[in-house]
């Protein structure tokens, strides 16, 4: 029993090691590809046309329906 115990143990021991040395690789893999951890410029233009573009066109549905209409 305490053979398969000490087993367990360190088959735990070895796959966290290895788990952590894949960790390690894929950082080393990432941070060359240059990313910053900001939102691209582009990203933030498209987003923010997009909203704009829906407030004209909810202030243009609003003058030809409801009580803005004046019919």
């Amino acid at each position: 029993m305490q053979y398969f115990v000490l087993n367990m143990f360190l088959f735990v021991l070895i796959s966290i090691e290895k788990f952590e040395m894949y960790i390690c690789e894929r950082r080393q893999k990432m941070s060359n590809v240059g990313t910053t951890g900001r939102i691209p410029l582009w990203f933030v233009g498209v987003i923010g046309g997009i909203l704009v573009l829906s407030v004209v066109g909810l202030f243009f549905y609003g003058s030809y329906s409801g009580l803005g209409s004046s019919l």
